[in-house]
């Protein structure tokens, strides 16, 4: 597996508070990685950093040998960094089809674009390629009902569909198995398996660890800002850790 995405010493402060001190992570292609630690660790700040939505005060985040520290959320997107929410945001009046859709980028998108006939060959690619994420999502049969038709379940779904739709290399997920039930909840995980099988480096928060940390790699555990342990079992042997996150 090649390194995919290195986060080297970024630290951010908001009004004097040091929200990232100085982390520095790691993830390879095809690689589940999991990020841990308590309510205001740091976990979504690095996040928002490596996304493009904040600015790194100090440090870097290399993504294949590039530099895009600092580069705006949109211009991150292109690279093949994808990500969803804690709280899925579908536009929920559009089916699913057209949710999934709407996140590819093509000719039509700009106004000579438009006029041109390859705009139409690449909506066919695609509503296709949408169809075939909806197929493995298992929301096939539901392509035209509207996204307020889901159950919170199928909104994550959707949501990690839609996060799909371009050439994603990078996806980052924002707990995405809370408030499911286990049953979806396991067959999310499987499918982030089958990601794995086609080189997509996934990076999770996630409190549910009983569910996820069977299918994860490596965990990285945050707290004040700083990473203070990584590895898989060790880590929750980790006295630090016990003490800041499992509060025992």
């Amino acid at each position: 597996m090649s390194e995919l995405l290195k986060v080297e010493g970024i630290s951010k402060d908001f009004d004097g508070i040091k929200a990232l001190n100085g982390v520095a992570i790691s993830i390879k292609s095809g690689e589940i990685v999991l990020l841990i630690g308590p309510n205001g660790s740091g976990k979504s700040t690095l996040i928002e950093t490596i996304t493009g939505f904040y600015k790194a005060d100090s440090g870097k985040v290399i993504f294949q040998g590039d530099d895009i520290t600092g580069i705006p959320s949109h211009l991150i997107y292109d690279f093949g960094i994808t990500r969803t929410f804690q709280i899925p945001r579908p536009l929920k009046r559009m089916t699913l089809l057209e949710n999934l859709m709407i996140a590819e980028k093509t000719a039509g998108d700009g106004i000579w674009g438009s006029f041109r006939k390859k705009w139409l060959e690449e909506e066919y690619k695609t509503a296709e390629r949408a169809f075939k994420l909806l197929g493995f999502f298992e929301l096939k049969d539901l392509y035209h009902h509207p996204a307020s038709n889901l159950s919170r379940g199928q909104l994550k779904l959707l949501e990690l569909g839609r996060a799909l739709m371009p050439e994603t290399k990078l996806l980052i997920m924002d707990e995405p198995l809370a408030g499911i039930a286990p049953q979806l909840a396991k067959k999310l995980l499987n499918r982030l398996k089958e990601l794995k099988k086609i080189d997509i480096g996934l990076f999770l928060i996630e409190h549910r660890l009983d569910l996820v940390f069977p299918h994860v790699d490596n965990i990285y555990v945050i707290a004040d800002g700083r990473i203070i342990a990584e590895g898989r079992e060790e880590v929750l042997k980790n006295p630090e850790v016990i003490e800041v996150y499992l509060g025992a």
